[in-house]
């Protein structure tokens, strides 16, 4: 289900995966991916951007992402809880945080707490993408 939602996702949206206006141009972006699931959007993403971008995908269910075995060196998969203040080594890591498909777990209809939690994963002027 949630490959072929990132497959709609990506012929609605003429096969971009990220918004346009964000820069791309560097070969040390790290990128995370949170609410990762089966890691899709996070293996899709990293063949489009520059050699030695860093992806690394964010859940708290990791039991559908791919093993580590399967992975190139850039990518990787870690534990992470969106109603959780991130571990300290993940605060300000990231240039581009990238989530989506969260409506269902978010608490009372108010995302506030995740943006909140999850902008503390960007670096200062990072890009998040909702």
């Amino acid at each position: 289900r949630l490959n072929l939602f990132h497959l709609l996702w990506k012929q609605r949206f003429d096969d971009r995966l990220l918004d346009p206006s964000i820069p791309i141009d560097r070969s040390d972006l790290k990128v995370a991916d949170v609410g990762t699931g089966s890691g899709i959007w996070a293996l899709d993403v990293f063949k489009s951007l520059p050699k030695g971008t860093i992806v690394d995908g964010l859940d708290i269910d990791l039991s559908q992402a791919p093993t580590k075995a399967s992975l190139p060196k850039n990518i990787s998969f870690r534990h992470y809880n969106y109603y959780e203040t991130p571990e300290p080594e993940l605060l300000g890591r990231y240039d581009i945080v990238h989530i989506r498909h969260t409506t269902t777990t978010i608490r009372n209809n108010d995302p506030f707490e995740v943006i909140q939690n999850v902008s503390k994963l960007l670096k200062p002027g990072g890009y998040l993408q909702f």
